[in-house]
């Protein structure tokens, strides 16, 4: 899969997932919905935010930046990406549950930072 394709897959992802996101929420009553509908909305908010932010550092590196290995940075910028929509769904559902507060958010990001440190070590040992 070429730049292009992967760019054009990954815009229709994002695409459809913000479709789906923008029906739960303007189409669902939240005092009538059950978990199932809870659970579609964050998984669609989760599945637009990373696809959309996948793209966008994809692009920052590439052209911007003008990285070379296209196949490497895209997989960085993906699981970046991921982890940055786990952030903020996260914290959302935090805020939603009423417990979010500035240490819980100092204690989710560095959760998150020793999980990025984690899968980039572990991606350096297992090449060698």
């Amino acid at each position: 899969m070429n730049f292009r394709q992967y760019i054009i897959l990954m815009s229709i992802s994002a695409g459809l997932a913000w479709a789906t996101w923008g029906f739960v929420l303007f189409g669902i009553s939240p005092h009538e919905a059950g978990w199932g509908i809870f659970f579609i909305f964050y998984i669609s908010l989760l599945l637009a935010v990373s696809c959309s932010l996948a793209i966008l550092g994809l692009i920052v590196r590439v052209w911007i930046l003008k990285k070379d290995n296209t196949p490497h940075e895209a997989g960085k910028s993906f699981r970046q990406a991921i982890l940055l929509g786990i952030l903020v769904i996260g914290l959302l559902y935090l805020e939603g549950k009423g417990i979010l507060n500035w240490w819980v958010i100092l204690l989710f990001i560095g959760a998150l930072t020793m999980l990025e440190f984690f899968l980039v070590s572990y991606k350096k040992s297992y090449k060698q």
